[in-house]
């Protein structure tokens, strides 16, 4: 049993530490400002780990972006890591593909997989489980498994707010079994 449980371990291990490489670091400082067209949002690649991007948004600075949560992984938090204004609130909003559909000038939270107002009190959190239990949107609870998800970021006060936002992916329920599965053979192949 010891042994199996080692080989388990050692083949999370591995599988860790190779798709650790292909982690997001945005920074609108040296990577441009993020897209502000709703329909053609700025394509990140997310991988296990720790995904963040770093910004500044403004009174009509939207912001866009998408990324696709691997097959094997979930979306199990998005940590406000840095909250800088004098404006106490921003908007974070989340949907599922690969454009945001709801306009900006007639926001209405019905498509909306759900949406956090963030700021200084949220800082160092987690902000999923709230954007999951926003009003009016269609809503979820615990991670967001594997797929592609739209994300809208704005400030709608005169105050600059930069922040920092980091997106957390680890192994879903499938990739744990997927993982078993992998020290299982492995075990039995040493016998």
């Amino acid at each position: 049993m010891r042994r199996l449980f080692c080989a388990v371990s050692a083949s999370f291990v591995a599988l860790s530490a190779g798709s650790a490489a292909g982690q997001f670091v945005y920074d609108e400082s040296i990577d441009g400002d993020l897209s502000d067209d709703r329909t053609m949002p700025d394509v990140l690649i997310a991988a296990e780990g720790s995904n963040t991007i770093r910004g500044t948004v403004i009174a009509d600075d939207l912001e866009y972006f998408r990324f696709e949560v691997p097959v094997g992984l979930e979306l199990a938090a998005i940590n406000v890591l840095e909250y800088t204004s004098l404006d106490p609130l921003a908007f974070l909003a989340v949907q599922t593909g690969t454009e945001f559909t709801v306009d900006p000038l007639n926001p209405d939270p019905g498509p909306l997989l759900g949406y956090v107002l963030y700021g200084p009190p949220e800082e160092g959190t987690n902000v999923l489980d709230d954007m999951g239990a926003s009003f009016g949107s269609i809503g979820f609870s615990g991670s967001l498994p594997a797929g592609d998800y739209v994300f809208w970021n704005q400030q709608t006060g005169i105050d600059l707010t930069t922040y920092e936002l980091e997106f957390v992916l680890v192994p879903g329920p499938a990739g744990v079994g997927v993982l078993a599965l992998a020290g299982l053979a492995a075990a039995r192949r040493r016998r």
